[in-house]
């Protein structure tokens, strides 16, 4: 138990009581706005923070026009800062770690592994891909309707992927007059909600 006045143990003469509440404070602070920090114990991130505060404290220059209070609540800010980045980098390492297909994902002998799951995920996009890409077809059918029958000849070439130059050669029609067709052909499918479908 700490009491009042009294500094923690393990630190002896190395710093002052105003440096420790200092630090003391910012921590709290940083822990109460990243999550990151706030998992941390409250003694390792002191430790981490008054090391590093003793180690660039001889850098201090009262010629700089700050004192030293403040020197070290911005050296203490930007260490927590840089604590909270790398603990965030590194959580987001653990989620990309890499597996062996043929690893078991449980602890049982009869375990699936990740490949079993990736087979099966597969199976089970199949359907779904196959229901989205029905619907997308009822979707491109009634936009279809809604368009001329020269403005479905050339959205028929197109996806046949004739160059334009070919497509007014075959529908006699100029090419400027062909890329204003185009134009209003796409806003058909933006206004319907199938801009993706254009390319």
């Amino acid at each position: 138990m700490e009491l009042r006045g009294e500094k923690p143990l393990g630190y002896g003469d190395l710093f002052q009581d105003w440096e420790i509440a200092i630090a003391k404070k910012l921590i709290t602070e940083h822990q109460d706005k990243r999550l990151c920090l706030k998992c941390e114990p409250f003694n390792d991130l002191l430790q981490e923070c008054l090391s590093h505060w003793y180690s660039v404290k001889g850098k201090f220059d009262p010629g700089q026009g700050a004192n030293e209070r403040t020197f070290m609540a911005r050296i203490i800010r930007n260490k927590l800062l840089n604590l909270a980045e790398t603990l965030e980098t590194d959580k987001r390492k653990m989620h990309s770690r890499a597996l062996a297909l043929d690893e078991p994902i449980g602890d049982g002998e009869d375990s699936k592994t990740l490949l079993d799951t990736i087979e099966n995920r597969a199976s089970g996009c199949q359907a779904s891909e196959s229901i989205e890409s029905h619907c997308l077809n009822i979707d491109v059918n009634s936009v279809a309707k809604q368009l001329s029958s020269r403005q479905r000849e050339l959205c028929d070439l197109l996806r046949r992927d004739f160059a334009i130059a070919e497509i007014s050669r075959i529908l006699k029609t100029p090419r400027g007059t062909l890329y204003d067709e185009i134009k209003r052909i796409r806003s058909f499918f933006e206004d319907a909600g199938l801009r993706e479908y254009l390319k």
